[in-house]
């Protein structure tokens, strides 16, 4: 049995934001994009305690063939995404609430 995950608004601006700029580079590569972030979010649902702490109570996950991370929260029997972060973009924002 899997964690429900919930989104913040930031999280679902950054699956957004990556989507529209990979399918904007090429024909499909937005959908490969989706397809690799599912697979991820799937993994955390399953296991959401093996990543890596980086944070106080803050997890984060590597989405294959991407240069991108999700950061998570487990909860008791859910799981809060917080960002799904560029690993080029500076560390520190992400934690900015904006």
């Amino acid at each position: 049995m899997g964690h429900e995950l919930v989104f913040r608004a930031r999280a679902r601006k950054d699956v957004h934001n990556a989507v529209q700029w990979y399918a904007a580079k090429r024909e499909g590569l937005g959908g490969q994009f989706l397809l690799e972030l599912q697979r991820c979010l799937g993994g955390i649902a399953s296991n959401p305690r093996r990543h890596p702490k980086i944070y106080s109570e803050f997890r984060q996950a590597r989405v294959k063939r991407f240069p991108y991370v999700v950061v998570y929260r487990p909860l008791d029997r859910e799981v809060v995404v917080m960002r799904v972060f560029h690993t080029k973009q500076d560390h520190r924002k992400k934690f900015i609430r904006k």
